[in-house]
């Protein structure tokens, strides 16, 4: 699969929450488009799997085989 942006940097980001809308593989989350299966943190594949990520950085991410549908929630200050 292919690396993609989930979400681009925002320096009033407090949180950023992922969900993993599918379900049916890992998707490996990274600050860069360097991200891999092997350079990188998972979200699981269970459908409804989300982490919160603490971060003002752009948010890639790649799906272990076959593209993943991600949803993306995020708290910015005002």
């Amino acid at each position: 699969t292919t690396v993609t942006l989930i979400a681009a940097a925002n320096e009033k980001r407090h949180s950023i929450k992922i969900t993993n809308l599918t379900g049916t593989q890992l998707v490996y989350l990274g600050f860069n488009g360097l991200v891999s299966s092997s350079v990188g943190d998972y979200l699981h594949s269970a459908a409804g799997s989300n982490t919160s990520i603490n971060a003002t950085n752009e948010i890639w991410g790649i799906a272990a085989v076959s593209a993943q549908t991600v949803t993306v929630m995020e708290e910015s200050y005002a």
